[in-house]
């Protein structure tokens, strides 16, 4: 069980306040959690990496295929801008 010292120093880098019901409260649930995280990693799971990917992920990159580009729907953006300048859209400045 961690010692009230441990969660005032864990509520302070927290940066909340705790009552000393709530230090005792805290005390219990923090360290059963850290009970039980260390039961877990007592487990063996069988796998080295100790990574287990459970969806079938095998293909999930498509071949490149060349298809249409940017230059046509970047035509027609300028033919549709109220104002044009070398082929780009010419916008107010927004910098000083």
């Amino acid at each position: 069980m961690l010692s009230k010292s441990d969660i005032k120093h864990i509520a302070n880098l927290s940066r909340i306040s705790i009552t000393p019901e709530e230090e005792e409260e805290f005390s219990r649930s923090i360290s059963f959690i850290l009970d039980y995280v260390s039961r877990l990693e007592q487990l063996d799971g069988g796998i080295e990496s100790g990574f287990v990917d459970l969806a079938d992920n095998s293909d999930i990159f498509r071949d490149d295929e060349s298809g249409v580009g940017l230059s046509e729907p970047a035509y027609n953006l300028t033919d549709a801008a109220p104002e044009t300048k070398n082929g780009y859209v010419k916008v107010k400045r927004i910098l000083q």
